[in-house]
């Protein structure tokens, strides 16, 4: 089974799979539906996880992205066990589900991803010398250009005022090392704009 979405234009669309994956279910969308959440299992070896599915990416395992781009120490938790259902913002930005804590315990927890900056045209939540390779790969296009192509303000081209925003925010890293407080505690992590609430149910 897979995951997937409708659109009016495109009707019902797949949103791929993750190596190793089986089965995926979409859980929440976006109010836009650029941005999905949800499940991901192996039933052959027991193995399942949580995933997280944009336009720019395609789907990825949401413990990698909260680890590998925000430098978020997730050692011990299990942000899919017991997991029946979760929800995600009409802007995409913040995440909610249920797992297990370092100490196997059932807990809650919120994770807010920021917006990319502009010139971030790779989405990875920096501005470097690999988006000014998407920049002037895309330049110049004069109509139909996506994020991923070097346009920075959203006006479908790429032109010098992408390149003037990318050089504005360069270099950006937004990412930062954090730990998971202790269980008892009900604390805001604050990781280079990344927000992880934790409660006990």
């Amino acid at each position: 089974d897979e995951a997937f979405r409708w659109t009016e234009t495109q009707g019902i669309i797949s949103l791929g799979t993750l190596p190793g994956a089986t089965k995926t279910d979409a859980l929440a969308v976006s109010a836009d539906g650029s941005v999905v959440v949800g499940k991901w299992r192996n039933e052959s070896i027991g193995l399942d996880g949580v995933f997280i599915w944009d336009d720019s990416h395609g789907m990825r395992d949401l413990t990698s992205v909260l680890t590998d781009d925000f430098g978020l120490d997730l050692t011990g938790w299990e942000l899919n066990k017991g997991i029946v259902r979760m929800g995600i913002s009409a802007d995409g930005m913040t995440i909610v589900g249920g797992g297990k804590n370092p100490d196997g315990l059932r807990e809650g927890w919120i994770a807010h991803i920021p917006e990319p900056v502009p010139g971030d045209f790779d989405g990875d939540y920096d501005v470097d010398g690999v988006d000014f390779g998407l920049w002037q790969t895309g330049y110049p296009t004069a109509s139909g250009a996506l994020l991923s192509d070097g346009d920075a303000d959203g006006d479908g081209d790429v032109d010098g005022v992408d390149f003037g925003l990318w050089q504005e925010n360069y270099p950006t890293n937004m990412g930062g090392a954090a730990t998971i407080p202790e269980p008892a505690t009900l604390g805001l992590l604050l990781i280079g704009g990344l927000a992880l609430l934790r409660r006990r149910r």
